[in-house]
């Protein structure tokens, strides 16, 4: 009796109404879905690889005798951090760069912060030819 018990524990959960349980590749297919893992993951390493990025431009204020370790600017720099991870993150995979060589332009680009990145992309716009309007 104790065995029938366990085995009825141990089967798999057929609905009632189903004459005949179908296969699990058929109801949930193996490969179904995005890879939410992967994107999650990636995402939480860009957010920490930006937060070395923006913790090494605090630091370098801190030794400058610009800024105290704990002050408000800790908080907006880790702020900085979490956009900037996720954009720099987006960029480098839209130019297809993986691995550590993704989560480097992470950390660079976070060091060298939004403002020299925005003044970058200006001068490159304004030496591409515009469009002429016909």
């Amino acid at each position: 009796m104790h065995d029938d018990a366990a085995r009825r524990r141990l089967r798999p959960y057929t609905s009632p109404w189903a004459r005949h349980p179908a296969p699990l590749e058929t109801v949930m297919p193996l490969d179904a879905g995005p890879d939410w893992l992967a994107q999650v993951t990636s995402g939480a390493v860009a957010v920490a690889s930006s937060f070395v990025g923006r913790m090494m431009v605090h630091a370098g204020q801190v030794q400058l005798g610009r800024r105290k370790f704990w002050s408000k600017e800790l908080g907006l720099e880790t702020v900085t951090a979490v956009g900037m991870g996720l954009v720099l993150d987006a960029m480098a995979g839209h130019l297809g760069i993986d691995g550590q060589v993704r989560v480097g332009f992470v950390v660079a680009g976070s060091y060298i912060g939004p403002r020299i990145i925005e003044a970058v992309w200006q001068t490159v716009q304004s030496r591409l030819p515009r469009a002429r309007a016909d």
